[in-house]
């Protein structure tokens, strides 16, 4: 069907083409973990906030009322 010259230069055709897929795939790889990582880093905050919400809540209700107190102690800024 095809004469022995065209084979042979098919198939280094052929592995010069499967060398380039393997080099474009691990560019794929390394940009594709360059973009991620700030989602690794949203998903490591989650999983820290999901840790210490219920604690967040809990103090939440003191840390409020202390809040309230500081406000309360200074005089309207219009009566100055």
């Amino acid at each position: 069907m095809y004469p022995n010259r065209e084979l042979t230069r098919l198939a280094a055709h052929k592995g010069t083409v499967r060398r380039n897929i393997a080099v474009h795939r691990r560019q794929v790889v390394t940009a594709a973990a360059r973009v991620a990582q700030p989602l690794v880093w949203v998903d490591k905050l989650l999983v820290l906030w999901r840790k210490f919400a219920p604690f967040a809540a809990v103090a939440a209700v003191p840390l409020g009322l202390l809040l309230k107190r500081s406000v309360a102690r200074r005089p309207p800024p219009l009566s100055r």
